[in-house]
């Protein structure tokens, strides 16, 4: 399996999207297409930011972004932020 099923909540849109992310990829760059995908399905509501960070939903940590998604701790299921 190449890729994982995460929920992701938009604290700035006050949304949330279920969406695919590739396992072995940069959680920077995942984060940053992540961005761009919810930009779209908002249609425009959402803004692009550089510097938005994921956070784990249930703990509260920050995801470091300098992982590679599967050794990231985020697995199928995984509830993140979008902050």
């Amino acid at each position: 399996m190449d890729k994982i099923l995460v929920s992701i909540y938009v604290a700035t849109i006050d949304e949330s999207y279920d969406l695919f992310l590739p396992i072995n990829m940069k959680v920077k760059i995942a984060t940053f297409l992540v961005q761009k995908v919810i930009r779209n399905l908002s249609d425009g509501n959402y803004l692009v930011n550089q510097n938005a960070l994921l956070y784990d939903a249930i703990s509260g940590y920050v995801i470091n972004i300098n992982n590679i998604v599967k050794d990231s701790g985020i697995v199928n299921g995984s509830k993140l932020l979008l902050i």
